[in-house]
């Protein structure tokens, strides 16, 4: 008798291991664990979410925020299983596979006392007479606005602010003179 019920006893802890094992399972498949550009998170991605999450209710979703190289480097060693950033059009991270999802425009703003603010429009030559806000330097968004500049023609960027995160561009071109 004590042999069969210890028998029925690992019999069911083994069936509990089991179905715990395939509850993580399962959750695994319905993870999605991404990394995306400070940018792409706070513009791009809210609406995309939000469908997601109506067309796929039981599904759960990881977010990871950071600089481009944050995030390749985040994809490079399998932490995350997608990245989401910005690049130039032919643009290839080393070692990652990339497909085109989008097109964003470069644009500038200024606050509405600034002498280019009363122009109907800006000629890009005159860009470059002022200082820019532009992200860290150092950064892969940084390089990447300063090449888009220099395609346009202007090849010495002055700056006046270095700022990590987008989000706070607004607000600080909308106070400055």
């Amino acid at each position: 008798r004590k042999i069969y019920d210890y028998a029925g006893s690992v019999l069911n802890q083994s069936l509990r291991v089991n179905l715990d094992l395939e509850e993580e399972r399962e959750a695994r498949n319905r993870t999605l664990v991404f990394a995306a550009h400070m940018f792409v998170a706070d513009k791009l991605l809210p609406p995309v979410l939000s469908d997601f999450t109506k067309r796929w209710p039981s599904a759960e979703l990881v977010a990871h925020v950071g600089r481009s190289d944050e995030v390749a480097r985040m994809v490079r060693a399998k932490e995350v299983d997608l990245g989401l950033v910005l690049s130039r059009e032919g643009e290839v991270i080393a070692e990652l596979r990339a497909e085109v999802i989008g097109r964003q425009d470069l644009i500038v703003i200024a606050a509405p006392n600034h002498p280019l603010a009363r122009l109907k429009r800006v000629p890009i030559s005159r860009l470059g007479e002022f200082p820019f806000m532009m992200p860290e330097r150092g950064t892969e968004y940084h390089r990447r606005i300063t090449s888009m500049l220099s395609d346009l023609g202007i090849s010495n960027v002055k700056t006046s602010i270095q700022t990590p995160h987008m989000r706070n561009w607004y607000g600080l071109v909308k106070t400055s003179n």
